[in-house]
């Protein structure tokens, strides 16, 4: 932190996987004090199992979307922005992405910055322990009815592919899959799928969080998009005229984002957004910054 400018919200940096708190290639590291620069309080910490926090009681180290991971941020904002803890912007990568989407549903914070989310995946908790309300997967009753011919058709292909397709089909993956390989399959189709096949939908994420007043911007690479917009261009382009929404395509952001030039273009994106959604004044130079650790 450098000289906080008044009136703006303190940056929550939520880690993706199992990476620490310098963030993807050190993009937390150079986003937090440029953001500091400008007038801005970031946060950016381990969660529970990663980096230089320890585990909870019976909690297994280095799981991504650990369910403990929704009480470290709640606790981490508590502890930032006491006062109050919706007076904060989470910024998420990946699967820190969805978990700060999850964190909108309840918390409403100020904003969130939403980087190439993954809202499809397998829970690391036994099924039905826990209720993870932003996750996109297959209704039941269609999983049921496909996984025996699904089982059937992949007798030729091997364990480890039959697996692949029955995951794909639980987390609710397949359209994406089948979109990439048959591209000349139409909207009205996808629609229909997201509309009767599929459960708690990206877009759907995003339509709930913006609707409770939530600032969102979304970035992401066009592989990113296409989960998200799939079968739903048009709540996209409806999102588009909410004030509460951005969307930014990087044509050259791929997903993991390691190249320097990409996480680069990330900090330009990102930074560029809050100083004009929230309009600081610049009030610091680098070196007036102060790195706390504890």
């Amino acid at each position: 932190e450098g000289e906080v400018a008044p009136a703006t919200p303190t940056i929550v940096l939520v880690n993706e996987g199992n990476t620490h708190h310098i963030g993807q290639s050190r993009i937390w590291v150079d986003l937090s004090r440029r953001l500091a620069t400008e007038g801005f309080r970031v946060l950016r910490f381990d969660l529970s199992g990663n980096g230089d926090s320890g585990t909870r009681p019976g909690q297994p180290a280095h799981v991504a979307r650990a369910p403990e991971a929704t009480d470290d941020v709640n606790q981490a904002v508590g502890a930032i922005s006491a006062d109050d803890p919706a007076d904060v912007v989470l910024i998420g990568f990946c699967s820190g992405a969805y978990q700060i989407a999850e964190q909108a549903m309840d918390l409403r914070p100020r904003g969130v910055c939403v980087i190439n989310p993954s809202f499809s995946f397998v829970p690391p908790e036994a099924v039905g322990t826990h209720r993870r309300p932003a996750r996109q997967a297959t209704k039941p009753w269609f999983v049921h009815l496909m996984r025996t011919p699904l089982k059937l058709a992949a007798r030729r292909v091997g364990p480890e592919e039959r697996d692949r397709w029955l995951n794909a089909l639980d987390i609710g993956t397949w359209p994406v899959a089948f979109a990439i390989r048959w591209p000349s399959v139409p909207s009205p189709v996808w629609r229909l799928v997201n509309r009767f096949l599929l459960d708690n939908t990206g877009v759907a994420t995003l339509e709930h969080i913006i609707e409770g007043g939530v600032d969102t911007l979304l970035v992401c690479g066009p592989g990113d998009l296409l989960p998200v917009s799939l079968g739903a261009e048009h709540r996209v382009h409806r999102l588009g005229a909410s004030e509460h929404f951005r969307l930014v395509v990087l044509d050259d952001l791929d997903h993991s984002s390691w190249k320097m030039s990409q996480r680069n273009h990330m900090i330009e994106v990102l930074s560029g957004y809050l100083l004009d959604r929230y309009r600081p004044a610049p009030t610091a130079r680098p070196s007036d910054l102060t790195d706390h650790r504890s």
